[in-house]
């Protein structure tokens, strides 16, 4: 959650005085106007016309969030349901998935400053259909983690195919994935992560276009947020973990005056070692499962994400720490044995995609990635410590909202709710993660 957060707040420098924002200004809503209703028929006929469907119209659209609240504040995600009538007389029930700014005129400039739009359309545009077609002349149908983009407005919005169309679901995020479904998500992530690699080396990915994480683009406006987040963690320790872990708490304090320093060292990319196109969002709250003809409670076929607005070229090992220490169950993600099970899976499905899809340099080993996944476990620590207190939290009672952000950036602060750090969930978890990190030596 707060990972999230953070990001958002790194434009509030970029407003001043001389911006004459009204703090309450919003925009009309352009997708649910009629402009914006016409503009989906089209959109419709178009997309027929591709696909050899000819669309007489569109006879009836509904809209609802995407989102439930404090899952995403990157965007507005708006799922638009339509009916429609072929010229065969037939009626077609489909749904798309509208992603834009907010209606606030202060969210939306904070959000275009903030570059993720451009990154997020900049994969749906650039890379996702090098992939497809990669894919398509190697007759490799299999499934792929990512879903169609509609339409691409630079740089207001997006229209996907909506992943719900094809039976993909979201799984609680406060009860985390069992291990079936995290083999399925890094089997999946390794597949995108070679792929990039491949298309790469054969000049069909320009890395400068994601140079940088949104953070390393944005470090002098972050200031010290993870600093922040430690020293209310060191807080949440003393208010109610007993005296035992005081010294913990201590630990903690001392390693906030370094930790956004120390964390931006292991972001810089090594390019003498593997590196591949991260989805940088790589959670339980941007992934979908697939259970084919199956229930739900059967193991999923497949997964998909939607979230490509912090896509940056790095190593893998950052995609992993971020998924390993944020979307697992607390069972998992307190038992190094079943964490390490996941790290050798995803290594093997890595070496074996790179292999099949032809990469002639750098093929990773398990001992490749093991190591690299020691090299950034403070990356994964300060995940969890950041992204944990807001996932644990059932939607309604999630801190976050888009007033919340917007009256931030009216006062031009960024705030943090420590509501979080004092539910159970993130209590036990921390516990084991904290006496973790002490044991390998990262605080």
């Amino acid at each position: 959650m707060w990972r999230t957060m953070f990001a958002l707040y790194f434009a509030i420098p970029a407003f001043t005085a001389g911006d004459q924002i009204t703090e309450s200004a919003t925009m009309p809503n352009f997708i649910t106007s009629d402009v914006g209703r016409t503009w989906l028929e089209l959109l419709m006929k178009r997309e027929g016309f591709k696909n050899d469907v000819d669309v007489e119209r569109v006879t009836s659209m509904s809209f609802s969030p995407f989102d439930p609240p404090g899952v995403n504040f990157g965007s507005n995600r708006t799922r638009v349901e339509m009916t429609l009538l072929l010229k065969s007389c037939e009626t077609v029930n489909t749904s798309v998935l509208v992603v834009d700014f907010p209606d606030s005129i202060l969210r939306k400039k904070q959000l275009h400053a903030s570059g993720l739009f451009d990154r997020d359309i900049n994969v749906y545009e650039r890379i996702l259909p090098k992939m497809n077609d990669f894919l398509f002349n190697r007759s490799n149908y299999a499934k792929r983690m990512w879903t169609k983009a509609i339409d691409l407005r630079r740089p207001l919005r997006l229209v996907l195919n909506n992943v719900e169309n094809n039976g993909y679901k979201r799984k609680d995020k406060t009860k985390g994935l069992n291990m079936e479904h995290c083999k399925v998500a890094v089997e999946d992530l390794a597949k995108f992560h070679a792929l990039s690699a491949v298309l790469e080396s054969q000049g069909e990915i320009n890395v400068e276009d994601f140079d940088l994480s949104l953070s390393q683009r944005n470090a002098k406006q972050i200031g010290d947020w993870y600093g922040k987040v430690y020293k209310e963690f060191a807080n949440s320790i003393r208010a109610t973990w007993g005296p035992e872990w005081k010294s913990a708490a201590q630990q903690i304090d001392e390693k906030a005056k370094t930790i956004t320093e120390d964390y931006l060292k292991l972001l810089k990319r090594d390019d003498s070692k593997f590196n591949a196109l991260l989805n940088g969002d790589f959670t339980i709250n941007n992934l979908f499962f697939n259970y084919g003809c199956s229930q739900e409670e059967s193991p999923p076929k497949s997964s998909k994400v939607i979230n490509f607005q912090n896509a940056f070229w790095n190593s893998p090992a950052l995609d992993l720490q971020l998924f390993l220490n944020t979307s697992p169950e607390p069972e998992i993600i307190m038992d190094d044995s079943r964490r390490d099970k996941i790290i050798t899976y995803y290594a093997s499905q890595l070496r074996a995609f790179s292999e099949l899809y032809g990469l002639k340099e750098k093929i990773v080993t398990v001992e490749d990635i093991k190591s690299e996944m020691s090299r950034t476990e403070l990356v994964g620590f300060s995940k969890a410590m950041n992204d944990l207190s807001g996932i644990y939290l059932k939607p309604e009672d999630a801190p976050y909202t888009e007033q919340f952000i917007i009256d931030a950036l009216k006062n031009k602060e960024i705030r943090i709710d420590s509501k979080g750090m004092f539910h159970p969930r993130f209590i036990e978890v921390m516990k084991k993660l904290v006496t973790r990190a002490q044991t390998i030596g990262i605080i």
